[in-house]
């Protein structure tokens, strides 16, 4: 797991002795093959300065996934990292062996959770063949009463987690129906939000409860049950639809991302357009609507969402600058293309994609490129057939070289631009996980609190 907020610096080992044993060493294994090197040795750092452990903490960095690590180790606890476990929980429940393993060597497992999400927890767990048992309220959170404990124990370091959980394996795999939901769910949201990082958290505000039976919310008040599969009008109870299959041969996770599901972006454009545009009576079937569908504007919705793209054809000439992009690149490539073309047709050129020499620039992290496009006029604010402008593309392919050229070249770029999603530049360095990228774009004014098409900003994706 990532172990975001949770290490804290390795100032969270101050409590092992109160709430073990003062005369106890011990050991702390990281574990997890996207861990941050960072932020295991910040870890490991801050547990040699707690002076009353002083020579009896040691924490290793294990880069593996746990089913690896117990291959050699047989610890004593395993703490499930939260929110390491929700956003990484394929690798625990699905690609590993690990905690399987573990809990049939009688190793115990424990975990947390924010807030009262537990329920949810249960339920996922539950269709992995899990259960979490002996759930408690931490006692250290800001808003119950703390224990009493040394001066040297801050309570704020252990404010995060409100609930903490034992887990047991059940053995039982055989709820298909609901983690075939969530797996669809996830991938439908992931692309809504154009991120990989859809964790299980996601669930807890799309998720309601009525009695005993929990609800996944699809749009406004329907819903899907998750104990019997039926989907709902969650404010009459009334059942819309019994004999529901979810169908997940076409998802291959996230390995075709950016360009997941074309059909699922027909899907929300043809839904947008019903729901603004065509069904002006409350009885009107789909089927009707569509049939009175306006072409043009339907189209324009698609290519607005990226659904749809019109390649354009191509001019000898253009072809013939093409060709230099499959023979040279850098520096080389910029001094070719001067020499063989006139000013004019460099300017004028864009490839099938709509793709001009400012794009291609960005793309590449080329700064010669880019610096070559800044001395043609070219205009950064020019977008390609898939809607991303140069400083979108130096964000989803580039590199930091080429973000820093293109906003030295043009200063007064609008930075806080959005594209298609209603993505700004500044939301493409999350779904990318470029945080070296957002410090710059910070720095240049990028604001992050616009929403994207899904409602999300920059702080809240």
């Amino acid at each position: 797991a990532e172990a975001h907020e949770s290490l804290n610096q390795g100032s969270g080992f101050n409590l092992l002795p109160s709430l073990l044993s003062d005369l106890l060493s011990y050991q702390v294994d990281l574990v997890g093959d996207k861990l941050d090197g960072s932020l295991a040795a910040g870890a490991k750092a801050g547990a040699l300065k707690i002076k009353h452990l002083s020579g009896r903490i040691d924490v290793t960095l294990h880069h593996c996934l746990l089913g690896s690590y117990l291959e050699g180790n047989t610890p004593d606890l395993i703490i499930m990292l939260h929110p390491g476990f929700e956003e990484f929980h394929e690798s625990w429940l699905m690609d590993d062996s690990g905690v399987t393993d573990a809990l049939a060597r009688g190793i115990r497992i424990f975990g947390a959770s924010y807030g009262d999400e537990s329920a949810i927890d249960k339920l996922y767990l539950n269709a992995h063949g899990y259960d979490i048992t002996a759930v408690q309220n931490n006692p250290f959170v800001i808003r119950h009463e703390p224990p009493k404990l040394p001066a040297y124990v801050n309570k704020v370091i252990v404010d995060w987690a409100a609930q903490t959980w034992e887990l047991k394996n059940t053995g039982n795999r055989g709820q298909a129906f609901f983690s075939d939901l969530l797996r669809a769910w996830r991938e439908m949201v992931s692309f809504r939000a154009q991120t990989e990082d859809i964790p299980i958290a996601g669930l807890y505000t799309k998720t309601a409860m009525k009695g005993r039976t929990a609800y996944l919310n699809l749009f406004g008040e329907i819903y899907v049950s998750f104990k019997d599969g039926v989907i709902v009008d969650f404010s009459s109870d009334d059942v819309i639809c019994e004999d529901v299959e979810i169908d997940v041969s076409d998802i291959d996770g996230y390995k075709s991302f950016p360009f997941m599901h074309k059909t699922l972006k027909c899907a929300l454009a043809y839904l947008s357009y019903l729901s603004n545009d065509a069904m002006e009576a409350a009885e009107e079937s789909l089927f009707g609507a569509l049939n009175d569908a306006d072409s043009d504007s339907l189209k324009q919705m698609l290519i607005d969402s990226g659904a749809y793209q019109e390649k354009r054809d191509m001019s000898a000439l253009d072809e013939s600058i093409n060709s230099y992009f499959e023979k040279f690149e850098g520096e080389d490539l910029v001094s070719k293309l001067k020499e063989s073309f006139a000013v004019s047709s460099l300017t004028g050129y864009l490839n099938e994609e709509k793709y001009n020499l400012l794009h291609l620039g960005c793309a590449a992290d080329n700064v010669a490129l880019i610096e070559l496009a800044r001395e043609l006029n070219i205009d950064p604010d020019l977008r390609n057939s898939d809607m991303y402008s140069p400083l979108d593309l130096c964000v989803a392919d580039g590199g930091v070289a080429g973000l820093k050229a293109l906003l030295k070249s043009y200063p007064s770029i609008n930075i806080n631009a959005s594209g298609a999603w209603g993505f700004t530049a500044l939301h493409h360095t999350k779904s990318r996980s470029r945080p070296d990228m957002a410090d710059v774009l910070k720095q240049h004014g990028a604001k992050g609190n616009i929403k994207n098409a899904a409602g999300l900003t920059y702080e809240t994706m």
